[in-house]
């Protein structure tokens, strides 16, 4: 009986807001650092990039008419729920000229959102990382909201979990080597948000990039 009037209720708040749409997008920006190694008879100077690639048709997770959520059906959501709030990428790491261990980070900066629209507060939207291989599934990141990720200016790194600091570093045992990590970035708004004051004038929109960042060590 909750249920089916919960549904009711849902159903009836998205026949009245307006657009409340979360957007994210990739920056496919290379980013190379240099090792320098001093071996006793000869130095070498080697390079690694990381770089960051889309896994999908589109640059960007765009919800129409999305709705607060709870972590449990955030964390469930899936491409096959159609208008989603799920991204997926890939960072791939690079060893040119010899072996040695990539470390990177990844992080998310906020965007001005489009004309016409009020930004959500970052207190109101989540997001979620996970790892993964086919349709397997990792938690590397657990739901957090964009402020305890974001503490000052427009950037903040994703802070993995304990256990799962070892994504971040790709161990490259012969030079001139590539190894991959696909993830899946999700994002919706926290359920701890009031809709209720929402109308069909509302247009409430949030926009984030992401990017990796590494460097190649000994």
């Amino acid at each position: 009986m909750f249920e089916e009037k919960e549904n009711k209720n849902k159903n009836k708040l998205l026949t009245i807001i307006g657009i409340v749409a979360l957007i994210a997008s990739i920056i496919g920006v290379s980013v190379a650092a240099y090792y320098w190694q001093f071996t006793g008879q000869t130095n070498t100077i080697s390079t690694g990039t990381v770089s960051m690639s889309l896994l999908e048709s589109t640059d960007t997770i765009n919800i129409q008419n999305a709705l607060p959520m709870g972590d449990t059906a955030g964390k469930a959501l899936t491409h096959a729920d159609g208008s989603s709030g799920v991204f997926d990428f890939a960072v791939t790491t690079y060893a040119s000229g010899a072996p040695g261990n990539i470390t990177y980070t990844i992080s998310i900066t906020k965007a001005a959102v489009d004309t016409g629209y009020t930004a959500l507060q970052d207190s109101q939207v989540k997001v979620y990382l996970v790892a993964f291989e086919g349709s397997t599934e990792t938690q590397v990141m657990a739901p957090t909201t964009v402020d305890n990720i974001i503490t000052s200016g427009d950037t903040g790194t994703l802070t993995f979990d304990v256990d799962k600091t070892s994504y971040l570093t790709h161990a490259h045992t012969t030079a001139n080597t590539t190894q991959t990590q696909k993830y899946r970035l999700k994002m919706w708004i926290d359920g701890s948000v009031d809709a209720s004051s929402w109308t069909s004038s509302t247009n409430l929109q949030y926009k984030l990039k992401i990017n990796a960042n590494g460097q190649l060590a000994s």
